[in-house]
Order: structure tokens, then sequence, then C-alpha cells
């Protein structure tokens, strides 16, 4: 059996697709270690697993300008991403090579990308692992690269990508290179950035953790890019729901959920009174998710719920819809649940998965610097009174359900050590 490291960087819904599968690599007999930002400790912990700390917070990232803005910010967000990483410097590369240490083998995210060249270093194989697509295509245009998703022709969508990896490379090429031929002893990657070295030597293998019902996989992507279907992270067995929200459920009607998760606004106060005004308007009760800031703690009506956070496969099947910031991970939780969603898209891939559900017609949009109360009440009317799109949903949710996305990764995993020349 293997000794695994996942590098798991970024918010909860970057670094719980690595939890999902290290659970799964666990349960297959591998010893599995999780290296993520010491505010994840006890998540990655409540699943048996083992945890090593990589600096950085990433709620206090969230609370710069380019995630509180009112409109996308796009190459605001990257710049500003890249800046922190180079701020972070040698002890955020160390950080990452001193986990790797021991493995035979690493799972890593995107925004971890140095993490190819320490697995060349160790003669180690690596997979990425993510839960929104990273690598170039010509099927649709980066959500990065202007902070609102804009599909167009192909050469468009082509360009979107590299531009966008292009500027951010050009941030933090000096630091990394740098690191990566000081402590590492391999050269440097080339000014076109490792994704483009990876793909043309042909040593990119990742697994892109959403469903191909939802987002097909590009033609133009090589064998070892898989779309895998969502992966799934029940709750723990331990946990029981507050006795205060199970009494609110059982009062009254399926409520709304508004939630934004890691997502922050520049003033909660006036979104929360925002969205109360939409439930009242609609006629809605309401769950509302403070989160990490996009939903400020105030006094509510007896009609409106407040919490902090609730595990969302045990809630979400109980609600009439869900309006959220478009997280995949949010997403998944939804679609499983068979419940339609409005999308108040915040930045980035958010607005790609609001782009498909719109286009899929299983729920609505409402973009963050367009959001009014008129707009909200009018999204969340229709997803709850269309009963043709709730059946939709309802249809949909089966697909997702039928997915196995854990055991489709774990049998590939295996299947490259017992052949290292293929994972297709």
């Amino acid at each position: 059996m293997a000794r695994i490291t996942i590098l798991a960087v970024g918010s909860r819904g970057d670094v719980q697709p690595g939890i999902a599968i290290g659970v799964e690599l666990k349960a297959a007999g591998h010893t599995v270690k999780v290296a993520t930002h010491q505010l994840f400790e006890s998540f990655v912990r409540s699943y048996g697993l083992d945890f090593t700390p990589l600096c950085g917070d990433p709620e206090y990232w969230h609370s710069g300008k380019e995630w509180t803005d009112t409109k996308g910010q796009g190459f605001d967000w990257i710049r500003a991403n890249s800046q922190r990483i180079v701020e972070m410097g040698r002890r955020y590369l160390d950080d990452l090579w001193n986990a790797c240490q021991g493995a035979d083998a690493i799972f890593w995210h995107p925004l971890a990308l140095v993490c190819d060249r320490m697995a060349q270093a160790l003669g180690i194989p690596s997979f990425a692992l993510a839960p929104a697509p990273a690598t170039p295509t010509r099927a649709f245009a980066c959500p990065w690269v202007s902070g609102l998703f804009v599909d167009g022709p192909e050469f468009y969508n082509r360009l979107s990508w590299g531009a966008t990896y292009q500027f951010y490379w050009h941030v933090v090429r000096g630091g990394v290179n740098s690191w990566i031929e000081e402590t590492l002893g391999l050269p440097g990657y080339s000014i076109l950035g490792p994704y483009h070295d990876m793909v043309v030597q042909k040593r990119l293998k990742v697994f892109y953790a959403y469903s191909p019902a939802l987002l097909p996989k590009p033609k133009d992507w090589l064998d070892t890019m898989h779309v895998t279907g969502f992966l799934s992270l029940d709750r723990p067995s331990s946990w029981e729901p507050p006795q205060d929200l199970v009494d609110f459920l059982d009062a009254g009607s399926p409520p709304v959920f508004v939630g934004f998760g890691s997502m922050r606004s520049r003033n909660p106060d006036v979104m929360t009174e925002l969205i109360l005004e939409a439930l009242a308007q609609t006629g809605q009760r309401g769950i509302l998710a403070t989160g990490w800031g996009a939903i400020a703690n105030t006094d509510l009506p007896d009609t409106v719920f407040q919490i902090d956070s609730v595990p969302h496969d045990w809630l979400f099947p109980k609600v009439a819809a869900v309006v959220h910031h478009g997280g995949p991970g949010t997403v998944a939780t939804i679609l499983k649940a068979g419940v339609p969603m409005v999308v108040v898209p915040f930045f980035g891939d958010h607005f790609l998965w609001a782009n498909q559900i719109t286009k899929l017609r299983l729920g609505s949009s409402v973009f963050k610097h367009q959001l009014t109360v008129d707009r909200l009440s009018a999204a969340i009317s229709s997803v709850v009174s269309d009963e043709v799109l709730k059946a939709r949903v309802r249809t949909f949710s089966q697909t997702i359900q039928s997915e196995n996305a854990s055991k489709y990764i774990v049998d590939r995993f295996h299947q490259y050590f017992d052949n290292p020349a293929k994972i297709a």
C-alpha cells in the first residue's frame, strides 16, 4: 500500500475534494496525510486523516477588496492571489516540500502547481485534483479572464486561458523558479509556465471532480485529463443537528436556504437586509448561513433562522431552494439533493457554474453586482413555483447520484501503480 500526501490549498471548497478522496484512499488501505492550512485541521482530523499544516490563512485572504467589491474582479483576484504566494515565498514552498517527504504519491490542487516539480525530484507520481476546470481548452472560456464568464468562439476561449495563465505566471515565476533550482536542483519552468510544460511533456495527470453531465470534458483535453463526477463527503457520523433548527424546519413549509460560504461582502448588513426583503416579498421562510462574512448577524423575523454553518448534505433535501455563490461543492450538494437553485456568482468559476445551471435550466442566476430585492425575489419565485424546472432538477439529481467519482479516481490511481506508463 502507498503513502499518499494530499496537498489542499485554498478555501474549504478547494480543500474538501482532497479530504473526500483521502477518505476513500484510506479505506482502500493506503496511508493518507492531508497538508492544508491550520484553519482546516479539525475538519481533516474529523475524518480520521493525518494532518500537516501549510502556511497561509484563506479566511484572511477572502477579506480583501478583490473578494468584496461589487463586480467580478477577474485579474484583480489573480494579481492578489499571486502576490500572496510571493509574500509567503519560501515558507509556503518549503511547507509543501516538507509535506511531500516520505510519500509514494501526491495529489495536489492546481494552486500548488510547483508540486509537479517536487514529485519529479522525489521520483514519485503526482495527480492534480481540482473542483473546477484549470486546463486550457477551446470548448469554453477561462472564467477568470474578466471576472465574468464570457464564452466565445474557439480561438477566443483558448486565448482567454493563455492570457490568464501568463498573467499569473509572470507574477510568481521568478520566486518559484529560483526555489526549484536552489532546493530541488531541477530546472525551473519555461516562460510559458507549468501547465504548458506539463502538457507538452505529457506529465499532467488530473482529476476534475465535477460532473460531466453539468460540464462535459472538452474534446481537446488529453486522455490523462479526467472529468470524474462530483466527489461526495458525507457529514461525520457523530454529527447531530441543533434542536432549534430541527424545530424551525418542522414548524412550517420548507424554507429557502441563503448562504455564500467562504465569500465576503463589502456591506454584509446591506446584503442581509436585501435578502430579508426578498424573502418577505416572496412569502418564503428562510435559513441564512453567515459563513465567512457575506451575511451579517442580525435580528431576524420568526420566519427566518440564522446559522453559522451546517452540513449541506443533511439540510438541502429539506429546503425549497438554495441561493448561493456558485462554488462547485455547493452546486454538487444541491444537485444531489434534487432542489432548484439561484446562483449569485461572486467571481471566477462561480460564473461558469452559473452559466451551466442556467443553460441546462436547473435554476436561475443573478450577478452579484446586479443584485436587487426585485431581481432576487423574481429569481426565488421562479425556481420555487416552476414545477417543470423542479422535475428536471429531480431527474438530473438521479444522474449525479449515479456517478461514483471516488471509485473512478481510486481505480485509476491503482491502475497507474500497476502500469505506470498509463492512466487513461
